[in-house]
């Protein structure tokens, strides 16, 4: 499945249509062709997100310096560090970056 979603995506850059169009109409396609008829027509909103270290770094920074970031910006982080549970501790106050992300959420 893995190879047919990386085939997916270097085709739609070849074609230059967008990934998230292309993953949003085939979810929504299998999901109408299996439950359509009990449910009707269903619509599918995907949001794929292209997060590497550098990115997380700087939103590390920013709150390691007490800035404040976004909702989304926090999910980033907190979905990227579950992943990578050992960045945190190499440069950053780690119960202070917890509590602040953490406060959003409250």
């Amino acid at each position: 499945m893995v190879d047919a979603l990386s085939f997916l995506y270097k085709g739609s850059i070849d074609q230059n249509i967008p990934f998230e169009i292309l993953v949003e109409r085939g979810v929504r396609k299998a999901i109408n062709q299996e439950k359509g008829a009990q449910f009707g027509v269903l619509n599918v909103d995907l949001d794929i997100e292209y997060v590497n270290q550098h990115n997380v770094e700087g939103l590390l920074e920013r709150l390691d310096a007490g800035e404040e970031i976004t909702n989304r910006e926090a999910e980033t982080v907190v979905r990227y560090l579950f992943r990578n549970p050992g960045l945190i501790d190499e440069k950053y106050d780690k119960s202070k970056i917890v509590k602040i992300i953490t406060d959003m959420v409250d």
